[in-house]
């Protein structure tokens, strides 16, 4: 039978007769509509429920004045956002009486940031220690502010027809989209999603494995470590138990505790030329890679298949970008010195500041020279400047090695843009010719999108174990 569940103000009364009418016509065409009332048992949990309707494939949305005031409501259209393709899996129905004009988002808008007001204020008054589950319902309502106007957006760009409509003709559009497979085009999509991810964890395991095999006596203080925190599965498979694992866990709780029990004592630099430190830093990287949604890599793999040669990254760190760029290309991050609050990749390339517009050319050629100096620093050094190869031949071996290294995937190279930033790669006609003359992944840094990129509750805590783990080698030494 298939399935759609159906997310609504279930305390007003037109819309529960509008749902008991939807209802009835999907049961006569052999359709199971999920709804509240039919589907949650007494005692049983109203968040798993709500969580099971915003994965499922199809979801009928009944909008209204109730609706978007609803705390309830709009979990489960956060929810339903942030399990992506929100157009395909969704069929909007727009109550009579429902103004959506932007006039009226900003209502919405002010009315979720008074009640993350009056709350916020609330338990300023009170011992934090005590409130945790309302601080995430002040969290949620943040949230709710946040991208309201997103939904609204989307939601009236999408053809809703008229409660009317839908109730003279039995919901006959509606029902049709979803037997025509709307939402099979979803579950066929989620399919390939999961084993692609399942492709990918399977080599992350192939990877500690290999790590875990090479140094027997650290493996040892890590099996320990995932044994005290319950981690170990029944096969007893620590690779398969770490890769498993909730990342927070699995760094803070696991590697890093091992690591500090295993490495030697002495100075920073000893501890830093040991094998254990080297095999820490390389699983501190593949789990941290672990730590990415593997949806937010199926709509980056969409994004290029649709012709572009860039892509987005939903978060504004510098951390973010080494994990997530990492996941899409299947490499593991490299993540070298702590400097201040941010961990920068060692393989970023620094944009030098060019002007561009009139001569192009130039400014592409410039660049290029600039990225020559950074990776291969031995042209600065030349004993014999005589003997430096011009700029055309440190240009054709850049786009050799770039080349070599991007078939190879031995290394991960990237430019970084802000959307702030003033570069000439803002302009596609700029970035194309870039990407014509050199194999160079460019990244543009936005804010948060609907999506959190990441499997973690939140990106400052995965920046700051991996920071933190960063800095053990001096730790160390200073306790000796």
């Amino acid at each position: 039978m298939v399935s759609v569940y159906v997310s609504y103000a279930w305390k007003d009364a037109e819309q529960n007769q509008l749902v008991d009418r939807l209802g009835t016509a999907c049961k006569a065409r052999g359709i199971d509509l999920g709804r509240d009332i039919s589907h949650i048992g007494y005692g049983s949990s109203i968040r798993e429920f709500m969580d099971r309707l915003a994965a499922a494939g199809h979801v009928v949305v009944v909008f209204s004045d109730r609706y978007l005031r609803s705390r309830y409501c709009l979990y489960e259209l956060r929810e339903i956002w942030r399990n992506g393709n929100f157009r395909a899996r969704v069929s909007p129905i727009i109550l009579r009486g429902t103004s959506l004009e932007p006039e009226d988002w900003a209502v919405y808008l002010e009315y979720w940031e008074r009640k993350k007001k009056r709350l916020g204020e609330a338990l300023n008054k009170l011992d934090r220690e005590y409130t945790g589950p309302l601080n995430q319902v002040v969290d949620d309502y943040a949230e709710f502010r946040r991208l309201i106007a997103d939904w609204l957006a989307t939601v009236c760009d999408m053809n809703a027809l008229d409660p009317d409509v839908h109730l003279n003709t039995d919901f006959a559009a509606l029902i049709a989209g979803i037997l025509a497979g709307k939402s099979g085009g979803s579950r066929q999509q989620a399919h390939v999603s999961r084993q692609k991810d399942e492709e990918f964890v399977a080599r992350v395991e192939m990877e500690i494995r290999e790590i875990l095999d090479a140094l027997p006596s650290f493996a040892s203080v890590l099996r320990g470590q995932a044994r005290e925190q319950g981690l170990l599965n029944t096969s007893n498979d620590l690779a398969k138990s770490l890769a498993a694992a909730r990342p927070e866990v699995a760094l803070s709780d696991v590697l890093r505790p091992a690591t500090e029990k295993a490495l030697p004592r002495g100075s920073p630099q000893t501890i830093r030329n040991s094998d254990v430190w080297e095999n820490a830093k390389t699983l501190l990287a593949w789990l941290s890679v672990l730590a990415v949604r593997p949806e937010w890599v199926q709509k980056r793999e969409q994004l290029d298949s649709d012709g572009e040669s860039t892509f987005e990254i939903l978060v504004r760190t510098e951390c973010g970008v080494e994990i997530l760029s990492s996941r899409y290309r299947q490499l593991r991050p490299r993540f070298g010195p702590v400097r201040g609050f941010d961990i920068v990749g060692e393989e970023r390339l620094d944009l030098p500041v060019v002007e561009s517009g009139w001569d192009d050319e130039y400014a592409v050629r410039q660049i290029g020279l600039d990225i020559a100096a950074q990776l291969f620093p031995e042209l600065k050094s030349a004993a014999n400047p005589t003997a430096k190869p011009s700029d055309d031949e440190i240009l054709d071996n850049l786009r050799e090695t770039l080349g070599e290294r991007a078939k190879h995937k031995s290394h991960h190279h990237y430019l970084l843009i802000t959307t702030d930033d003033h570069s000439p790669l803002q302009r596609r006609d700029f970035h194309e010719m870039l990407s014509r003359e050199f194999p160079l992944t460019v990244i543009y840094m936005r804010a948060p999108g609907p999506e959190p990129p990441f499997l973690v509750d939140k990106e400052s805590r995965l920046i700051t174990i991996i920071r933190e783990f960063l800095t053990i080698p001096d730790l160390l030494a200073k306790k000796r």
